[in-house]
């Protein structure tokens, strides 16, 4: 009986082990290797998928276009199409501790906003707008919305997730 104790025990302490090792590389990483910074990761997605017409996003424009607190922003880094016939966009955003649902909400609001302006007028920048994503990791918030053309959407979308992801360990 005893040696039954001991062996549930053992089962017990490794499945605990086994849990935790599980939780911990579960492959959302969500801290940046050493040395990137949101720039890198902005800049190597513009070298990687064509934008149109990019302008850098600033102070005024995350304040006024995509409805961010600056107060919530530790650092940001993006560029935006700025022209009337293109939702490109690839913002990222560092929230200030315990804020990134209200960053995240901010950044689904400017795609919302892109979908309803694109809505009845140029179809391409419609889908391409409605297949965006707001991708999350840790305190990192990235607002993409591009592709080159209408029928490699997904695949450019995929191929920016992946840029992301290659950045953080």
């Amino acid at each position: 009986m005893k040696r039954l104790y001991k062996l549930f025990a053992f089962c017990l302490i490794i499945g605990a082990c086994l849990f935790c090792f599980c939780a911990c590389t579960n492959g959302d990483s969500t801290t940046l290797k050493k040395g990137v910074t949101l720039s890198d990761i902005v800049d190597e997605i513009q070298v990687q998928i064509s934008l149109q017409m990019p302008e850098p996003v600033n102070d005024a424009t995350l304040v006024d276009l995509y409805y961010m607190d600056m107060n919530n922003v530790e650092t940001y880094a993006g560029v935006a199409a700025m022209t009337i016939t293109s939702c490109d966009t690839v913002v990222a955003v560092k929230a200030v501790p315990g804020k990134i649902d209200t960053v995240v909400s901010a950044l689904k609001q400017r795609q919302q906003d892109l979908i309803d302006s694109f809505a009845q007028y140029l179809p391409e920048q419609y889908q391409k707008a409605q297949a965006g994503s707001v991708i999350v990791r840790g305190d990192y918030a990235f607002l993409i919305i591009l592709g080159e053309a209408e029928d490699t959407i997904n695949e450019d979308m995929q191929k920016a997730e992946d840029i992301i992801n290659s950045y953080f360990q």
